[in-house]
């Protein structure tokens, strides 16, 4: 790193970039800790001269005078002078805190934001406008539920190599071990979560001379003390030989990086070698077929598959089919919600799943509000109403640790009962007998939850819930979040929309099946209208229908005419190519902006996800920006990493060098935004060509 790096460097960017970013850094302090205040607010007007909008404070939380050490944050508060908040008797702001460090009299750097549970982002324009306001009808502000311990959030971050994934693992091999994991590129392959996946998503859209610079900007790095940093460049030069020269190479090869939505196995006797034939819905081009060997195969597909093959013939695998059973037309089944049990519903996007839901939660107060939580083990979801068919009653919920953010329930003699959604703040034994939990609601409200031995009823007193010492915790923190439908006459218009894309089977002479297509214009124009079975299967689980309901519909159509409604349409990698070229030849200069050459930085990062991201950011080009944007929530996390590491080296962590950790993040945090502004413009300009 060359000596006059400064600190916050900003090259040139394209306009979508607002304003210009301050320069940070240090500033001296007076000796008399009583002038800190005035100096360090003076320091943050001259760094973001944006927040002389507001009226920040100055909390310190510790002063040592002698050693001219000092720790704290500056408030930043948005109030609103609106008539509705006015009227509230406790009106919410939105909050941040700016962290304040003094080491010997000297004032760091004053650009970093907490906001929302200890979350961080760089103090930028930007940053500062996203964290504080949230637009509504008449005022600014919302409640907000951000931890605010501050001596919590002032304790360094761990530093793991246990990093978050990308969203985008997904197992169909049957669940047993070696079953499929991660569906990328060529085909099914294992990969742990998290372990480099932008890096891994971005390797098939690599240029020769991006690899060729990072090699050269390598050189000299000392890798013997960051092993992650190593198996990155590893990972990289994999490919070094493979790489494209020219970007108009790369546009076959970045569709490779199309997630796989139907594959088949099978077994071909002359050569003795499995045959793995797949497609993707999202950029159709055929059917891609490859040979493989029995070790192959068992990494792509799993145990389970293989000796379905060996047994049963080919084989149709579906990683996520959106039509698992047939549809049920009839509306009258389904109705709001009222008692406790277990309950088909189906989601805003008319997948069908089963699990428990609770009507009429009961808030911190005793009051019983129109709210419902439903869970299956695996998605949750808390919203105002329900609507679902009734399975059963006498089934046991599931139930666990009390900790995290989960509902307490209570079986009885009325059924179950349960408190709306609580974040638990910890623990202890009652003399008494019994345990009570310190709990904080979704609104911001605290309260306690008492398990009282011999009570057969909650009873609410003196602001605590007291519950049987039955009572069970329904944890809700793992469990992906799914809107479900909440109105009867969605699910009479999901029913009708299943009958509009769908595919009509009947028997063909030659033993096959003959297809037509009802609305799927783009299946229809590639698929030929009769094909053997185990082909029909396939284009059925590319449509969306699992392999289970593709051959019990294929049998059927032996006997009769069937037809498998709420299937989707596929799109085609022709109509991708020639839309990616048309935004690649208008943003080109724009994509190019974004890059980051930040691989010296990289080197004093400790873990994978930020050696991950800052890393691939070297290697944005106009093939693959669609991937980075889909990203963005991986990228914003690890923003949210450096920054916390940005503060750990000046609260003593030396192994993180303070200035490569804030280079990082305020480069990141610049591709980001970026990423986001080429999103907006496209979704504004792809609205206006629809309409």
């Amino acid at each position: 790193m060359t000596s006059n790096m400064d600190l916050f460097l900003h090259t040139s960017k394209p306009s979508f970039e607002p304003t210009a970013v301050t320069k940070a850094a240090s500033a001296q302090l007076d000796e008399d800790p009583e002038n800190w205040p005035r100096e360090i607010l003076t320091e943050l007007f001259r760094a973001a001269p944006e927040t002389s909008d507001y009226t920040p404070k100055v909390e310190m939380l510790k002063v040592d005078d002698e050693q001219g050490f000092g720790l704290g944050v500056i408030v930043v508060e948005n109030t609103t002078d609106s008539a509705l908040a006015a009227a509230r008797t406790a009106p919410q702001v939105r909050r941040i805190l700016v962290p304040i460090v003094i080491k010997n009299h000297m004032l760091m750097p004053l650009d970093l934001i907490m906001m929302r549970n200890g979350k961080m982002l760089p103090l930028t324009p930007h940053g500062l406008r996203s964290s504080l306001f949230r637009p509504e009808t008449f005022e600014m502000t919302t409640e907000d539920w951000g931890d605010t311990s501050l001596y919590n959030q002032f304790y360094p971050p761990g530093r793991s190599d246990n990093d978050f994934g990308a969203g985008i693992s997904q197992g169909i091999g049957g669940g047993t071990q070696g079953a499929v994991t991660f569906i990328q590129g060529p085909g099914m392959k294992l990969s742990s979560a998290g372990r480099f996946s932008m890096l891994q998503s971005v390797l098939p859209t690599i240029l020769q001379p991006d690899i060729t610079k990072l090699a050269s900007e390598a050189q000299g790095i000392d890798l013997t003390n960051n092993d992650v940093l190593l198996r990155a460049l590893q990972l990289l030069a994999s490919v070094e030989k493979t790489a494209r020269d020219r970007a108009s190479d790369l546009l076959d090869v970045a569709l490779s990086t199309a997630p796989v939505h139907a594959a088949q196995v099978s077994y071909d006797d002359a050569k003795e070698m499995y045959v793995v034939k797949r497609a993707s819905r999202t950029a159709y081009r055929g059917p891609v077929s490859e040979y493989m060997t029995r070790s192959q195969v068992l990494k792509f597909a799993g145990a389970e598959v293989v000796a379905k093959v060996d047994t049963d013939g080919a084989t149709t695998i579906s990683p996520d089919p959106v039509v698992t059973t047939e549809v049920d037309l009839d509306a009258s089944k389904w109705h709001a919600v009222h008692k406790p049990g277990i309950y088909k519903v189906k989601t805003v996007h008319g997948k069908e799943m089963t699990g428990w839901v609770i009507p009429d939660l009961i808030d911190l107060d005793g009051t019983n509000v129109p709210m419902c939580v439903f869970t299956n083990g695996a998605a949750a979801m808390v919203q105002g109403a329900v609507i679902g068919a009734h399975v059963a009653s006498a089934v046991d919920l599931p139930a666990g640790p009390a900790k995290g953010t989960g509902c307490f329930y209570a079986a009885g003699q009325g059924g179950v009962q349960a408190t709306v959604p609580v974040l638990v703040q910890g623990a202890t034994e009652e003399q008494a007998g019994g345990k009570s939990f310190l709990v904080t609601s979704i609104t911001g409200e605290e309260s306690k939850v008492r398990l009282v031995p011999g009570l057969n009823k909650i009873v609410v007193s003196k602001g605590e819930i007291m519950m049987p010492s039955t009572a069970k915790f329904l944890p809700l923190s793992d469990e992906n979040m799914v809107a479900l439908v909440d109105s009867t006459d969605m699910i009479t218009k999901t029913a009708a929309d299943a009958t509009v894309r769908a595919i009509r089977l009947y028997a063909a002479d030659d033993e096959g099946v003959s297809l037509e297509f009802v609305n799927l214009p783009k299946l229809a124009s590639v698929t030929a209208k009769r094909l053997s079975t185990d082909d029909a299967a396939f284009v059925l689980a590319l449509a969306g229908a699992s392999p289970k309901l593709a051959h019990n519909k294929i049998a059927q159509a032996q006997l009769d005419t069937v037809m498998v409604p709420g299937l989707l349409d596929v799109s085609l990698a022709s109509d991708l190519i020639e839309s990616t070229r048309k935004i690649a030849s208008s943003r080109s200069h724009e994509v190019t902006a974004l890059r980051q050459n930040l691989v010296k930085e990289a080197a004093s990062l400790p873990d994978t996800m930020t050696v991950d991201a800052v890393l691939s950011l070297g290697f944005i080009n106009s093939e693959n920006v669609r991937m980075f944007v889909s990203n963005t929530p991986y990228l914003e996390k690890c923003l949210s990493k450096i920054c916390e590491l940005v503060l750990a080296s000046r609260l003593g962590l030396s192994e993180i060098p303070e200035f490569a950790a804030a280079r990082a993040a305020r480069a990141l945090d610049e591709t980001v935004q970026g990423l986001k502004a080429l999103a907006l413009r496209d979704a504004s300009e792809g609205a206006s060509a629809g309409s």
